[in-house]
């Protein structure tokens, strides 16, 4: 699979490796009505012990709003992870029958796509990137955070620590943890964080709120220490901005979306040499989309230019 799908009259971008691809395949082919488990699937890929790999593939990644993730169940027929979330999987389920119901009705009841464009246009009128799309969490957050300037120390930390502990998981993982997560890192105030101890550590290790990962939660403990200690040399804030491009992509579609660049690897090994950890520079330009030192809006989406800081 390559190039544009689409389904559901929604633009879908192939990407990740072999395997994926060959999940997202078979999940497109699901009768409607039917429904399918991770063993099935794996038995399909001539692999019946791959099945928790093949629920990664369906709970991780965020191209599953968009594909029948939802008509995956349980060995027992019970609802399992979904990155839509399960109350839209319910909600699917239930559209579905009965089993006739066509395709098109599935989506677009509340969008329609441009495909040339790589947007897709909400019933609002508004046009986004189709992983903005559906989901309302991340409508909201495109809508009205993603690429704002953060000028705030605290922002700028929050932000470094919720891009470390998503790498591996879907964004919607973390946007829907979020709250759990500012209450657990006292709402990222770095003069606090810095303080967490061994115990502090084993407490976030038992909060099932947050993803409880031991590298990155000592990883936003020793990065809010490092963010104290950089205030001698102007701060978080002007220094992340300091690596700000001369220019900003102007991406058509998702495929044209960097995922690094030449400022993301040099704030990355910045970052390093001032002693923060998790700062990649895929890392470093995801939370250089996320801040607005770069616009990665698409051309034809309704926010590309909306933080002041980039011509549309």
């Amino acid at each position: 699979m390559s190039g544009t799908r689409t389904l559901f009259d929604v633009p879908l971008f192939a990407h990740g490796n072999e395997f994926s691809i060959r999940v997202w395949d078979i999940l497109r082919d699901i009768p409607y009505g039917e429904t399918t488990s991770y063993g099935e699937i794996a038995t399909q890929l001539g692999n019946r012990r791959l099945a928790q790999r093949v629920g990664q593939v369906v709970g991780r990644n965020p191209i599953s709003i968009f594909i029948p993730c939802h008509r995956v169940l349980g060995a027992d027929g019970s609802l399992t992870g979904y990155a839509g979330g399960l109350e839209r999987k319910r909600f699917l389920l239930e559209l579905e029958e009965p089993a006739e119901t066509a395709p098109d009705d599935c989506f677009k009841l509340k969008t329609m796509s441009t495909p040339d464009t790589g947007v897709v246009v909400g019933d609002d009128g508004l046009a986004r990137p189709a992983w903005a799309a559906v989901d309302p969490l991340l409508r909201e957050y495109y809508d009205t955070e993603w690429g704002m300037p953060v000028r705030d120390e605290q922002g700028m930390y929050e932000r470094i620590t919720l891009e470390a502990f998503q790498a591996g998981l879907s964004w919607a993982t973390i946007l829907r943890k979020r709250p759990a997560f500012r209450e657990a890192f006292a709402n990222f105030d770095p003069d606090v964080v810095a303080t967490y101890d061994d115990a502090d550590v084993e407490r976030l290790l038992n909060n099932a709120g947050i993803v409880r990962n031991k590298a990155k939660i000592l990883a936003a403990i020793n990065n809010a220490q490092a963010t104290i200690k950089l205030r001698d040399k102007g701060g978080l804030v002007d220094f992340v901005w300091s690596f700000q491009p001369d220019e900003t992509p102007h991406p058509h579609t998702v495929d044209e979306i960097p995922t690094k660049s030449p400022e993301s690897l040099a704030l990355s090994k910045a970052m390093r040499k001032e002693g923060f950890t998790f700062v990649g520079p895929t890392t470093m330009y995801a939370l250089m989309e996320a801040s607005g030192i770069v616009d990665t809006h698409l051309v034809d989406s309704h926010r590309r230019g909306s933080s002041g800081v980039w011509p549309s």
